[in-house]
């Protein structure tokens, strides 16, 4: 190959090599982005999780309460 041929194929194909490189590097970014804001969202759902458990767990001692009451009312005590 001549001096030419190989400056026309490196004048080709390294503008080519870096866009794809810079197209990758936006991607990867656009990804940590993506997965960053899905953490967010597991943590915010999470935390819903919590409080509707801690609630759910303060009404069914709350009815537990109630039934004690009404079995004992009853004279239906428990063993």
């Amino acid at each position: 190959m001549t001096e030419t041929q190989l400056l026309t194929v490196a004048l080709t194909t390294v503008p080519t090599m870096i866009v794809i490189l810079i197209g990758i590097l936006i991607n990867n970014a656009r990804l940590n982005d993506v997965k960053e804001t899905l953490r967010a969202e597991m943590r915010s759902v999470e935390t819903n999780i919590d409080k509707n458990h801690s609630e759910m767990l303060h009404r069914f001692g709350d009815l537990e309460g109630r039934l004690n009451r009404i079995e004992t009312g009853l004279g239906m005590n428990r063993a």
